[in-house]
């Protein structure tokens, strides 16, 4: 949109799917299992995906190049398998249980953003997120092979309460014409440091020329 003119805004509406993956989970399952006699463990993570919504309004200082607040709503977590052994002899158990971590958060933040003359955008921003939704879902069951009638399900839900938190992000996209695409990498978050995620988005955007 690299049109010359006195002044030039933008509004801008863009979502699509993040996905987020927690890097600190496993130092922090390993050292909870610290403290039990546990005989055998495993774990595994994987990415939850989510939606990431975000809408802005921008002002050129150069015709290519904006500065913009943002407005966004984003999902943050992760999903886990957990299975170990405990104790042994007459009171020992396996257990086995699934886990998703849900973080729904909403912010407001800045960025500033360059567009060469391939309309090819590159971004930078910091945003303030607070979390409106912050749940641990945890599902499985305890068997105890020598004891089977002391056998259990879980199904636990367990809620957080959790401070704002900020993030910075990078970003490369493509405009053509109203139209953008925009990859967004979020290395971290400062409440979760291990939490990263990235977001593909497909956005409208409308350009106000003043004269």
């Amino acid at each position: 949109m690299s049109v010359c003119a006195t002044s030039q805004h933008e509004l801008k509406l863009s979502a699509g799917p993040t996905s987020s993956f927690d890097s600190e989970f496993g130092n922090i399952f390993d050292q909870i299992m610290l403290g039990f006699d546990s005989t055998a463990i495993d774990y595994s993570t994987s990415n939850r995906i989510g939606i990431d919504i975000r809408t802005s309004y921008s002002y050129y200082i150069k015709y290519n190049l904006k500065i913009s607040a943002n407005l966004s709503y984003q999902q943050f977590g992760y999903n886990s398998m957990e299975s170990y052994d405990f104790g042994s002899g007459f009171y020992q158990n396996q257990q086995y249980t699934e886990a998703t971590r849900k973080i729904d958060l909403i912010g407001f933040g800045s960025s500033v953003t360059y567009i060469t003359d391939y309309d090819v955008s590159f971004t930078i921003g910091g945003i303030s997120l607070l979390p409106i939704n912050d749940v641990l879902q945890v599902s499985g069951s305890v068997y105890y092979p020598n004891n089977l009638s002391e056998g259990f399900y879980i199904d636990e839900l367990t809620t957080y309460e959790t401070p704002s938190t900020f993030a910075t992000y990078i970003g490369v996209g493509y405009e053509f014409g109203d139209l953008t695409f925009d990859v967004i990498y979020t290395p971290s978050l400062d409440t979760y440091p291990g939490m990263s995620a990235t977001s593909f988005l497909i956005g409208y955007s409308h350009l106000i020329i003043n004269q």
